[in-house]
């Protein structure tokens, strides 16, 4: 048996991976073809290699190179971030897996009132280095609410947390508080809050249709009374109707809506620690749609690296999907920094120009080979950047990056 070494195992993956393929025939060809001594290996040689060890391999050098300083990296600072060290986003997302493993990743039940297997990716992304600091792979069964306290130890003095609706736990925003840190994230519904004075509750229905917005300090939380200022916006009219359709239409028919719910949907509604003194009440809304960034980094996993595509009907066995999730996740982290971070920087800085996430993910794709093999040099890849990896110019709105960049200027 040939043996296999780490990087042969990495690289063989990666070629695979970026033809959206997963098998370990297909696995072993790769892995042919990318050594130089042309030595090959079979494909029972992978097959024998899918234990836990490779794993715990994958998730070793993953957290390698989510640790290591690359110095590609380029702080995002300034703008309605200056006051902050670091600004985290955090999310989750989710993998269709096949239904012999819903006892390891059980997930909600489909309208035959079967229950499928779904695997959620837990991610911390901070936006000022364009890094990730944390990933975690569980069921869709684990409640995100529980996820809330995992990534507390990156958050430090200064610090801004901006949260899925899905973590939200007073308490966790509480210690992100006492850390000297700050959070942004939007109110559930049946959160109750106070008036700071007299204590009793606030009925935002009846307040907003009266004021349209309000920007005030309140007591959050019927039991924990934590002090926080609450932000509500009206929504545009589309908008707004858009919410209450999709309400009515809530396939839970369990769910019966009140007129306040309604009323409510008309708005978005923000809890904060951030201080007037740094946001106005504008720019607590406009930091919140920062969160569309780690959606397209969602986004691109799934359509521009084939990630659905990688986990087929075949992949049955608990440990491989676990791997594959992993190799793709260590992916994902390498081309954010080496190929993402660096090209955007320096094809803004050079051309003025900004690069798209999912357009460069899928030309380095289609690149990969050509990459690992050293067979395309970083000019002629800049050239196919600038033919095809950019985002249309748009008279009638600017596109995400120019957002995003206008709130770091």
């Amino acid at each position: 048996m040939r043996e296999i070494t780490p990087i042969k195992f990495l690289t063989g993956f990666f070629m695979m991976a970026s033809k959206g393929i997963n098998t370990y025939e297909q696995w072993a060809k790769e892995i042919g073809k990318a050594d130089k001594k042309k030595k090959g290996v079979t494909k029972q040689a992978i097959w024998d290699r899918m234990t836990s060890g490779a794993v715990n391999f994958a998730k070793l050098v993953l957290q390698e190179k989510m640790t290591e300083q690359f110095k590609y990296i380029h702080q995002r600072t300034g703008g309605i971030f200056a006051a902050f060290k670091n600004v985290y986003l955090q999310d989750s997302t989710y993998l269709s897996l096949p239904d012999e493993l819903v006892k390891d990743f059980p997930g909600n039940n489909n309208d035959k009132h079967k229950r499928k297997a779904i695997a959620k990716i837990d991610t911390l992304y901070n936006f000022t280095k364009g890094t990730f600091s944390f990933f975690g792979l569980c069921s869709f069964a684990e409640n995100d609410q529980r996820l809330a306290w995992s990534t507390l130890s990156f958050m430090k003095k200064g610090d801004l947390s901006i949260r899925d609706l899905g973590f939200f736990v007073l308490n966790a925003l509480e210690e992100i508080r006492r850390l000297g840190a700050y959070f942004l994230t939007r109110k559930p519904f049946g959160v109750q809050v106070y008036d700071i004075n007299t204590g009793e509750r606030i009925n935002l229905a009846k307040q907003l249709k009266k004021k349209g917005r309000m920007d005030k300090e309140v007591l959050v939380g019927s039991k924990e009374k934590i002090k926080m200022r609450l932000v509500a916006i009206s929504l545009p009219a589309d908008k707004a109707a858009q919410r209450v359709r999709k309400a009515k239409c809530d396939r839970d028919k369990r769910l019966h809506h009140s007129k306040e719910y309604y009323t409510l949907l008309h708005y978005v509604i923000f809890l904060t620690n951030v201080p007037g003194e740094i946001w106005t009440t504008q720019q607590v809304a406009d930091a919140y749609r920062l969160r569309w960034r780690i959606e397209i980094i969602f986004k691109t996993w799934k359509s521009g690296f084939n990630l659905g595509k990688l986990i087929h009907r075949g992949c049955t066995d608990k440990t491989r999907v676990e791997c594959i999730i992993y190799l793709m996740l260590l992916f994902m982290v390498i081309f954010q920094l080496r190929w993402y971070d660096y090209f955007a920087h320096h094809t803004l800085k050079r051309y003025g120009k900004h690069v798209s996430l999912l357009k460069l993910a899928k030309l380095i794709t289609t690149f990969i080979e050509q990459i690992i093999m050293n067979s395309i040099t970083e000019t002629q890849l800049q050239k196919q950047i600038l033919k095809h990896a950019l985002y249309e110019s748009r008279k009638d709105r600017i596109h995400t990056m120019e957002f995003y960049y206008s709130l770091a200027a």
